[in-house]
């Protein structure tokens, strides 16, 4: 029976329409899978080439390119400062005349020199030493400035140091110098009668 089949060409043309058909079919499907896919995946959208990345700096503005805030105005007006007229200048006094004398000349020293030391405590008397003249010593003395009256209280050295006065004992404080013995601090009283006269004493006043 299977001969009998095989040679037939009725069969044998059915059996190739058969596989024909499936052939068809089966390129029909996929065709149509191919499609589906196709619509189904997303459509890439080309992307153009991006530039590179440049770096920019960041400037930080100095602080005289901030600007400064305005400030608001005040809620009430200042009251603008009113100034008095100034004093006029004070006019220009009329000076006091002077008349004045011709200095007295009230001690000398021929050959030598007066120093005044200082004006005592009584602002009557003057403390001053003079120098002896022909030597290196010198004499220590007070002037009665009101009388003219002349005390010798000690002799020394020629020395740049100033006799100082001693109020309490009404004395006199000085270094001397001594060949042979060295410095030494002495003092010295007025002797109970004046040695001298100056232009002030009348040769009556004096003793």
């Amino acid at each position: 029976m299977q001969r009998n089949m095989l040679s037939d060409p009725h069969w044998i043309a059915r059996l190739l329409l058969v596989v024909v058909l499936l052939f068809i079919v089966s390129t029909l499907a996929g065709c149509a899978y191919t499609h589906l896919q196709a619509q189904q995946a997303p459509t890439a959208t080309p992307r153009s080439a991006l530039p590179p990345t440049e770096i920019v700096p960041t400037v930080t503005p100095a602080a005289t390119d901030i600007p400064w805030p305005t400030p608001s105005p005040p809620d009430t007006a200042l009251s603008l400062c009113t100034f008095t007229d100034p004093a006029s200048p004070a006019s220009s006094a009329t000076p006091v005349p002077y008349r004045f004398s011709e200095p007295t000349v009230i001690l000398t020293n021929t050959g030598g020199t007066i120093t005044i030391a200082s004006w005592l405590p009584d602002n009557q008397r003057l403390l001053l030493t003079r120098s002896i003249a022909g030597s290196a010593r010198e004499t220590i003395e007070t002037v009665d400035m009101r009388t003219g009256l002349v005390q010798r209280r000690a002799e020394r050295h020629a020395l740049p140091g100033k006799p100082v006065w001693v109020e309490p004992q009404q004395a006199i404080a000085f270094v001397d110098a001594i060949p042979n013995e060295g410095w030494m601090l002495k003092m010295g009283t007025a002797p109970p009668y004046e040695v001298a006269q100056t232009n002030l004493a009348s040769p009556s006043s004096c003793g």
